[in-house]
């Protein structure tokens, strides 16, 4: 267990047969997701509580393509993995703590008993 915790294997690290291994380096990672938005939360708003959430030092842009973005997530981009840990740690102090995850994949609702 201890060998997960490997400063390489930060974020997506996983140990395999007693062996650590990485699926994918964590300074790779830039995005990060929210998921379960409201359906009536528009773009403005759905910045201006992110924003608050972030702090005035990060600024968050919201943009839909319509096609191929979900209407209930927002991918967060970030131009370095620790601009992406640092909006992690903040938002997992907010309201949109429970549905925060590196993935495209919503994490387990507390409803859902997952």
């Amino acid at each position: 267990a201890t060998s997960a915790g490997h400063a390489t294997l930060r974020v997506f690290g996983v140990v395999v047969r007693k062996r650590p291994c990485r699926t994918t380096p964590a300074v790779d990672v830039r995005s990060l997701y929210v998921h379960r938005l409201p359906p009536a939360l528009d773009p403005e708003g759905l910045e201006g509580e992110l924003g608050a959430a972030l702090g005035d030092d990060l600024r968050v842009r919201v943009w839909r393509d319509g096609r191929l973005d979900f209407p209930d997530r927002a991918r967060l981009r970030c131009r370095t993995h620790d601009l992406a840990l640092l909006a992690w740690r903040r938002l997992s102090q907010s309201k949109f703590a429970p549905d925060l995850s590196w993935t495209s994949t919503p994490p387990p609702s507390e409803a859902s008993g997952e």
